[in-house]
């Protein structure tokens, strides 16, 4: 990001698709990214490192399933012990949809 502060993102829900794409572009603009995933494995790291290019230093993995209020609290513990840790942005890319569905009604 020449002649930009580098942003400090928490991107909830990045194991693919969405979140996964915020994460891989916001590595490549320079940013640092605090990305959440169900299940956090090395690919996962691995895999952003790789697609951006970038110094894993600048990204870090969090485990977080949305579902699990348990899970939750762990994560934002983790959170809380990233010493001088400032978001400028959060994304909420997870979460469940429990409406029934209008055509069929179920």
């Amino acid at each position: 990001m020449a002649g930009a502060e580098c942003k400090t993102w928490l991107i909830v829900g990045a194991s693919r698709g969405i979140g996964h794409e915020f994460v891989s572009q916001l590595l490549k603009r320079g940013d640092r990214v605090l990305a959440t995933v169900r299940k956090p494995t090395e690919e996962h790291a691995i895999a952003y490192w790789t697609d951006a290019n970038v110094d894993p230093s600048h990204c870090t993995t969090l485990k977080c399933d949305v579902l699990s209020e348990e899970s939750i609290d762990s994560c934002v513990a983790e959170l809380a012990k990233v010493p001088q840790l400032r978001l400028d942005q959060v994304v909420i890319n997870a979460g469940v949809l429990k409406y029934p569905n209008h055509a069929t009604g179920v």
